[in-house]
């Protein structure tokens, strides 16, 4: 499971993937969900300037490198925060879902 949040500029990602692997194929599989279905249209940039240095922060995690990720239950990094609204998410099963 991988879950997108969002609260302005304050963007972060949280996951229970068992390995790096798997969060990859659930990361990869979700971005490409939201470019298809045309979320956030003519601002990818922005968005991956966000998401992909906490990708890269999770994978060093995953790895055993020094990273500012905070494990839990699950592992999240950037604005997991009780305000930020989760704008997408993809199951354990590959099943995406976007929010409103």
């Amino acid at each position: 499971m991988i879950k997108l949040f969002k609260d302005g500029e304050n963007m972060g990602i949280s996951t229970n993937a068992q390995n790096e692997s798997d969060f990859m194929d659930q990361f990869a599989e979700l971005l490409s969900g939201l470019i298809e279905e045309g979320k956030y249209k003519n601002d990818w940039q922005f968005q991956l300037n966000y998401w992909l240095p906490q990708m890269v922060e999770l994978c060093c995690k995953y790895r055993g490198y020094k990273s500012n990720v905070h494990e839990y239950r699950i592992m999240s990094v950037g604005g997991f925060l009780p305000e930020a609204v989760e704008v997408a998410g993809i199951d354990d099963h590959n099943k995406i879902h976007f929010s409103a």
